[in-house]
């Protein structure tokens, strides 16, 4: 075991938090019915929802060497609503790492599962597909039309339920930010099925990113 590191009851290590990460991020937002979108809020929160329909973020990460793991993940997160205000759950999310999946789940109760990935990112564009056991999840092709100057600063609680209770676990980003266009595909009859046919209201590249996550408030 690396100096530091703890263990799940399976033998996974993981880093201890908080995990500094670094990469490139492309974030897609959509805006679907709430009934729609699989997997229920922690106990005491509540979607975020405006005529029945609610904002859901999609997500593909690139964690590169630098930080305290390297490995590719994509999600699915929405807006809830609680006592102590709003924040964002994410029930759906692969990883292709044992150690991020054992050490979201352990940490903050984050429901990572493994995935296989496939990534080509150059500066021009992104192409990625992830698939569970053959099963296709999603692939997406992501073109760039417009960088803003700058570094951009972004931070968001997310909430998840844990066998310790509640988890509210605060994320920051510092990254550059490039505007563009999303080309989604999303297996019929995969987890993210809802948002197939659908368009995203917009898309953002975060490139050249440093992540700092937890560790839980």
């Amino acid at each position: 075991m690396l100096s530091g590191w703890c263990a799940d009851r399976n033998g996974v290590t993981y880093p201890p938090p908080p995990w500094q990460l670094q990469g490139e991020l492309y974030a897609s937002l959509w805006r679907v019915p709430a009934r729609s979108f699989p997997g229920s809020a922690p106990s005491g929160l509540r979607p975020v929802t405006l005529y029945g329909q609610t904002l859901v973020g999609t997500a593909w990460a690139h964690y590169e060497p630098g930080g305290v793991l390297a490995y590719n993940e994509v999600l699915a997160a929405c807006r809830v609503r609680g006592p102590g205000g709003t924040a964002t759950h994410v029930p759906l999310i692969w990883v292709d790492h044992p150690s991020s999946a054992a050490g979201a789940r352990a940490l903050w109760g984050i429901p990572k599962r493994l995935a296989t990935f496939s990534v080509t990112s150059t500066r021009a564009a992104l192409e990625a597909a992830a698939d569970v056991n053959g099963q296709a999840i999603a692939s997406t092709r992501f073109h760039p039309h417009l960088r803003l100057p700058g570094r951009w600063p972004l931070q968001t609680r997310l909430a998840h339920c844990s066998p310790d209770g509640m988890k509210l676990t605060r994320a920051r980003l510092s990254a550059r930010v490039t505007f563009g266009s999303t080309e989604w595909r999303f297996a019929s009859e995969g987890p993210l099925a809802f948002l197939a046919c659908r368009t995203p209201l917009l898309s953002v590249r975060f490139s050249e990113m440093t992540l700092v996550f937890g560790p839980p408030e």
